[in-house]
């Protein structure tokens, strides 16, 4: 972090990991705070700083506004009981300005953490609001000793790259731009620079969510890639780190500290540099009250150093968000997607695409609507939107989109109905002076908010209806941290123009279009909505409570900020209300289209998702218990190493592909024979992988030899081959040197349930092989077993291995 930056903030705490026999000072000096499970200890010392210690390891840990100065000899510590459980409050002034800042931190024990509540605000009244960054910030005490390298590293679920999957280049790439790499391994904190040094970057940036690389603005951040889950897991570095008491705590091998994803999440980044890690929060507005900004973090330790630790307890800790999908007819769905108006016959290519793996299809957007917004007329017939070559204009009707679902359901496919809330219309030109007088196409009685005039299913009626009765919804002033500051209407695709599902007219109608699929579709089953990334606007014509934004500013004048309505807070409300509305009515999903804009916190309401991009990584981790799709935009002038490299990448992520399907829109077509035999080769292992969540036991599957430098593997559980069977543990082994024997340690194997004991039914299934190949049974002793298979001639093989019997 930088210089300007250093002041910090209030307390000291001593994190102190399975230390329940360490004799603390007094009350007046030591408080301490332990989780529900007895793994996580914390200390608060408001006399000698923040002090977080791992199997004796020190860190400091703190509160910390940019541009902000402690208020000498203003830290107070006091316990309290809450719930009945103590709790410690650590209370600070700041000096900002002219401001006087109360920072109140309390830490009170979760189920397997310490819960780390801030709460902050301007101590005097009728003073303006004003933002600063706000850090929480922890030191790691000890990387000062000796040597420019930390002995630490850290690891975050980043993007690390983006796949080529438009031939030679990615498909829309929002991590750094470099090619894929897979994302399991930690790696160092950045090393100290020397003074001399002014080219090393002494602090890597991740943005939650996305970055824009191409972006230079004051506000850009320095962002060097991303992250989709805002955690940072820190351990050693290989040495054996400092320590600053003799403790005889069970050795600690890692720290998560993690941010409350239930919670609003500002724009959030995670800085690391060689000698501390820190989440900022930025744009939040601090008023007067000390409840002003309100934010949550865990402190979570761990006695393994597999950042799986770190995964499994925010799916623990967060199981509406990142745990079992909403609604479990999701489980049917799983499978390679497609993107297309194709209406058939599909029993012509089902060999083809069964062999491929596919399973659903996301209805291209022009394949019924007449336009954005007006996803279903409320005519009994209307002409769809035609805005390509090759998508011919047709008429419509209730009867026929159902029947196109009652064909691809009995095909054992399914297909999702396009929804959009970001944008509406088309061809949506500028407004004359006096508007003409408008015509409405019925009168709608609806559920959700006043009865209102329909509009009309063509592009005139999208006009009219747009300037006549949604602009109180246009996201027209506003500002992006990329893009700035807007004064009118954004258009994006096919002339529609942007919105904020906070304005109460566009809102009324986008419930009751959710509401007549369900009404008029008897077969329909869910929704995916396009897209996440218009979240990243704030839109000056609402106010949430919680932002404070830069408003235009002459060139010369200090900045001015202000209040505006984050579209992360719109269009969660509206996700929630889209999930009321679905979620408790049998076989009918929600998926996301993250496009840009990958975050979990934004993703809560959905039961997966298929996403534009080449981001594999940041989709992958928010399918640790929900499937996802990824875009295949083209995968011509691949060399056959390179389609390997690919489905194989897919395959360790747990992220299906496309299928090359007729007439998928800017993705993957059906016309390249080379590339279609690839896709029947891994098909089987695709098929495999249904059904399946990330097995988040530290250390599940261990290479032990064999495999070259480059082998890397995943470790999953699968549901049951028969009922009365124990789950079954798969394991993705790729990149290896081919036609090699690989050596793998299991560690815990689903369903041995403590058996000291166990005898595992194991068998690989190879690219292009036709069934799975029985190796020999594997014992487990002690929770721990050993297989040994040998990798295919590309190099990969699928593992799979249950206990063997009946459970």
């Amino acid at each position: 972090m930088d210089s300007q930056w250093s002041s910090w903030l209030f307390l000291g705490l001593l994190l102190s990991f399975c230390c329940h026999g360490y004799t603390h000072a007094s009350y007046a000096k030591d408080v301490t705070i332990t989780s529900k499970d007895k793994s996580t200890s914390v200390v608060i010392s408001g006399t000698t700083g923040v002090v977080v210690s791992a199997g004796g390891i020190p860190v400091k840990g703190f509160t910390n506004l940019q541009d902000c100065d402690a208020v000498p000899n203003s830290v107070q510590v006091r316990t309290e009981n809450i719930n009945g459980t103590t709790a410690a409050i650590v209370y600070q002034n700041v000096k900002c300005g002219a401001n006087t800042i109360t920072v109140e931190d309390t830490f009170s024990p979760g189920a397997e953490s310490v819960i780390w509540h801030t709460n902050l605000g301007i101590f005097e009244v009728n003073h303006e609001p004003f933002t600063t960054p706000i850090f929480t910030e922890m030191q790691w005490i000890g990387t000062h000793q000796g040597g420019s390298s930390s002995p630490f590293k850290y690891w975050t679920p980043w993007g690390k790259g983006c796949l080529h999957n438009n031939r030679k280049v990615p498909g829309i790439c929002y991590s750094y731009q470099g090619p894929w790499a897979p994302g399991f391994t930690p790696e160092s904190l950045p090393a100290k620079p020397a003074l001399e040094d002014t080219k090393t970057k002494a602090e890597v940036r991740y943005r939650l969510g996305e970055v824009l690389l191409d972006k230079d603005t004051p506000y850009s951040l320095g962002v060097d890639d991303l992250m989709t889950v805002p955690l940072v897991h820190v351990l050693p570095n290989g040495a054996t780190p400092p320590k600053i008491m003799d403790s005889t705590v069970d050795n600690v091998e890692g720290i998560t500290v993690a941010l409350d994803v239930s919670e609003y999440l500002s724009d959030v980044i995670l800085h690391a540099s060689y000698n501390r890690t820190s989440f900022s929060r930025h744009f939040l507005k601090i008023d007067v009250g000390v409840n002003s900004v309100m934010f949550t973090q865990h402190i979570k330790c761990h006695r393994d150093n597999d950042w799986r630790s770190a995964m499994g307890f925010m799916v623990r800790e967060f199981p509406f968000v990142m745990g079992e999908p909403h609604n479990t007819h999701i489980r049917d769905l799983e499978g390679l997607g497609a993107y297309t108006w194709w209406q058939g016959p599909w029993e012509d290519d089902k060999e083809d695409l069964d062999a491929y793996g596919f399973k659903t299809n996301w209805e291209l957007s022009g394949m019924w609507m007449p336009y954005d917004g007006l996803f279903l007329p409320y005519q009994p017939e209307w002409l769809n939107l035609a805005f390509e070559p090759g998508l011919a204009q047709y008429n419509v009707t209730y009867k026929r989109i159902n029947a196109f679902h009652q064909q691809m359901q009995s095909l054992g496919y399914h297909s999702l109905s396009y929804f959009m809330i970001g944008g509406v219309g088309t061809k949506i030109n500028l407004p004359p002076k006096q508007l003409p007088p408008y015509k409405f196409c019925g009168h709608v009685n609806t559920s959700y908010g006043e009865p209102f005039e329909a509009p009309c299913p063509t592009p005139t009626g999208s006009n009219e209806y747009v300037w006549s009765q949604l602009m109180e919804g246009a996201l027209r002033n506003c500002w992006h941290p990329y893009y700035g500051f807007h004064n009118d209407v954004i258009h994006d695709w096919v002339g529609t123009i942007l919105m904020d599902p906070y304005g109460p007219k566009w809102k009324t109608l986008l419930l009751d279009q959710a509401q007549r699929h369900l009404d008029m579709l008897p077969d329909f089953e869910g929704i995916a909505i396009d897209r996440l990334d218009y979240t990243d606007y704030y839109n000056y014509a609402f106010d949430d409570g919680v932002s404070w934004v830069p408003y235009p500013t002459k060139k010369g004048e200090k900045q001015l900020f202000g209040p505006a309505m984050s579209l992360r807070v719109s269009n969660n409300l509206m996700f929630g209300e889209l999930h009321q509305m679905y979620h408790h009515r049998s076989r009918k999903v929600m998926m996301m289209n993250c496009n840009t804009m990958c975050r979990v916190d934004l993703l809560k309401y959905f039961d997966g998702t298929f996403s534009e991009g080449s981001v594999l990584n940041a989709v992958g981790w928010t399918g640790m218990r929900r499937p996802t799709i990824l875009w295949t935009y083209n995968l011509d002038n691949h060399t056959a190493d390179e389609l390997h490299h690919a489905f194989q990448a897919h395959l360790l992520m747990k992220v299906y592909p496309m299928a090359p399907t007729p007439k998928n829109d800017h993705s993957i077509q059906p016309q390249n024979k080379t590339v279609n035999g690839f896709y029947k080769m891994y098909g089987k292992s695709f098929n495999a992988l249904h059904g399946a969540v990330w097995n988040l036991q530290p250390h599940s599957v261990v290479v032990v030899k064999g495999g070259g430098a480059e082998l890397t593997v995943n470790s999953l559980v699968g549901p049951a081959l028969e009922v009365g069977q124990a789950p079954v543990l798969l394991v993705p082994v790729v990149f290896g040197t081919p036609k090699s024997t690989v050596s793998l340690q299991l560690r815990d194997p689903p369903g041995l349930n403590g058996d000291e004991k166990a005898e595992y039914d194991c068998a690989t299934l190879s690219p292009g092989g036709a069934t799975w190949v029985p190796l020999p049974p594997c014992g487990v002793t002690g929770g721990v077993g050993e297989v040994s298979l040998k990798l295919s001639d590309v190099g990969s093989a699928l593992l799979r291995c249950y206990k063997a019997g009946k459970m």
